[in-house]
């Protein structure tokens, strides 16, 4: 009888850790699960914010670009009547020293 009890007893702590070891297997995977989580998150804000800045600096350079562009059209432009000038000038310089010649 008495050996009856004892194995109750042994097997009824035994359940008990069981269940505890269970329970504290559950609370640990639930801290790990939510632990996790807020590193997803962090990860996820961080690529959000990265993409955010990676736009931006896109955005910033197509800016830069389209100056640029225009800057440089407006020196073309520049040059050209530049080389109109030149040319105008070059053709009366020449046509004074066909002139001085004839006299």
């Amino acid at each position: 009888m008495k050996y009856i009890i004892v194995t109750a007893i042994l097997f009824c702590s035994i359940s008990t850790l069981k269940a505890q070891t269970k329970k504290q297997q559950i609370s640990y995977l639930e801290n790990e699960r939510d632990s996790l989580m807020r590193t997803l998150n962090q990860e996820r804000a961080l690529s959000s914010i990265e993409k955010q800045q990676c736009q931006e600096k896109l955005l910033s350079q197509e800016y830069i670009v389209v100056k640029l562009k225009k800057e440089s059209e407006t020196l073309r432009a520049i040059m050209k009547s530049y080389i109109h000038t030149i040319d105008s000038l070059n053709t009366l310089n020449v046509e004074l020293m066909e002139k001085q010649k004839k006299k």
